[in-house]
C-alpha cells in the first residue's frame, strides 16, 4: 500500500506531465474566465456606486468634485504668478545689464571724443 501512495517518479511520469500541462492550464484559464466573468459585474457596480457617491455626497460642505476642481485651479494660478515672477527678473534683468552696458559705451565713447 505504500507503493500505491508514493507518486511515480522518472522519464515517464515526467512525459505524462509535460503532456497534461496544456489541458490543465486551459482548466486553470477556464477558471479564471469564470471568476473574472462574476466578479466584473460586481466591480463595475462597485464603481460607479463610488463616483456616484463622489459626484452627489457633499463631504464638509463639498463634493469631491468641488475640492478637485479648486485644487486644480490653484496650482494653474500658482503656476501663472511663477512664470510671471520669472518673465519679471528677466526683464529687470535685462534692465540692468542695458544700463550698465549703455553707460560703459558712453564713457568710451567720450574717450574717442578726447582723444
Amino acid at each position: 500500500s505504500s507503493a500505491a501512495a508514493k507518486p511515480a517518479s522518472g522519464p515517464a511520469s515526467d512525459a505524462l506531465a509535460l503532456r497534461k500541462a496544456p489541458r490543465r492550464a486551459a482548466m486553470d484559464w477556464a477558471a479564471t474566465r469564470g471568476l473574472l466573468k462574476r466578479a466584473m459585474p460586481v466591480c463595475f457596480a462597485v464603481g460607479a456606486a463610488m463616483e456616484l457617491f463622489m459626484i452627489k455626497v457633499p463631504v464638509g460642505g463639498h463634493t469631491f468634485y468641488d475640492v478637485a476642481k479648486r485644487k486644480k485651479a490653484e496650482r494653474l494660478l500658482e503656476e501663472m504668478e511663477e512664470r510671471q515672477r520669472v518673465e519679471d527678473e528677466r526683464l529687470e534683468r535685462k534692465a540692468r545689464l542695458r544700463a550698465k552696458y549703455d553707460s560703459l559705451l558712453e564713457e568710451r565713447g567720450n574717450q574717442r571724443c578726447s582723444d
